[in-house]
C-alpha cells in the first residue's frame, strides 16, 4: 500500500462516496470512518489513520471517544493503536477477515489486500439501536464488498503511485 499521505484526491473522493453510500443503504449507521495503517513516522509502530468519515463532521468517532479534526484538512489527525480497531491485529482468525463486532457493538470490517491488513471500516450505530441487537447479514455483506472494494481501488491507486514515481525517476536520469 501506499505511504498514507500519497493518495490521491480521486481515492479519498472514492473512499468518501462509498461511505455516503453505505450511510444510505445501511440502516441506522450513525458513523462510518475508514483507517488505513502506516508506519509512525518516528517510532516505526504500525498505527491506523482515518482517512475518510461519514458524515463529514469536524468530530470523529474512535474507540468510543471523538476527536477533532482540522476542517481545512482531509486527512483526521492521529495514529491510533492498531488494537482500538482491530484487537488481535496483526492477527485476525478467519471468521474475523469477515468483519466482526466489537465490544461496544460497532461492526470493524478488514480492509485487505491478498492477506495483507491494509485498514478498517468502522460503523457505528444510531443510539436508537438497542444495544446488543445483533447486525442484520444482509448489511454485514454490503458493508463487506464496500470494504473488498475499496480494498481494490487501493490496490490500484498504489499501483498508479508507482507507475508514475517510476517515470518520474526516469526523467530525472533523462534529465541529467
Amino acid at each position: 500500500a501506499p505511504g498514507f499521505s500519497g493518495w490521491s484526491s480521486e481515492f479519498t473522493t472514492l473512499c468518501d462516496e462509498q461511505l455516503e453510500l453505505l450511510q444510505t443503504t445501511v440502516p441506522d449507521v450513525a458513523t462510518a470512518v475508514l483507517f488505513f495503517r502506516r508506519e509512525h513516522p518516528s517510532t516505526g509502530a504500525l498505527e491506523f489513520i482515518p482517512l475518510a468519515a461519514y458524515p463529514n463532521d469536524p468530530r470523529v468517532w474512535i474507540a468510543g471517544s471523538t476527536m477533532s479534526r482540522p476542517t481545512e484538512s482531509r486527512v483526521l489527525p492521529g495514529g491510533i493503536p492498531a488494537v482500538w480497531i482491530l484487537p488481535d491485529y496483526p492477527f485476525l482468525s478467519r471468521d474475523a477477515q469477515l468483519g466482526f463486532v466489537s465490544a461496544d457493538g460497532s461492526l470493524c470490517m478488514p480492509i485487505m489486500f491478498s492477506s495483507l491488513i491494509a485498514g478498517s471500516l468502522v460503523l457505528r450505530r444510531s443510539t436508537n439501536v438497542p444495544a446488543g441487537q445483533e447486525w442484520n447479514s444482509r448489511d454485514v455483506h454490503r458493508v463487506r464488498i464496500v470494504a473488498r472494494s475499496i480494498a481494490l481501488a487501493a490496490v490500484m491507486e498504489g499501483r498508479w503511485l508507482s507507475a508514475r514515481e517510476q517515470v518520474r525517476q526516469e526523467t530525472a536520469i533523462l534529465g541529467s
